[in-house]
């Protein structure tokens, strides 16, 4: 969950998960850059950005997982 500390509101529905266990190398699950939220969702390890105001996010990165060759 992502909460907007300005509106006190859920940034997202209960269908996502902003959490991940990047926090144990430094890291973070979320963060704001020019008002677009980018998130890391638990269920499908996705990246997504949401814009203030938009009920659903965006993918950013691609929906296959991709796999190391080298």
């Amino acid at each position: 969950m992502l909460v907007n500390t300005k509106t006190n509101k859920d940034v997202f529905g209960r269908d996502w998960n902003a959490r991940t266990a990047v926090h144990e190398y430094g890291g973070g699950a979320a963060i704001v850059h020019g008002g677009d939220a980018y998130f890391s969702n638990m269920g499908d390890g996705r990246v997504y950005k949401i814009k203030e105001g938009d009920d659903v996010p965006q993918p950013v990165t691609p929906g296959e997982r991709q796999t190391c060759t080298t």
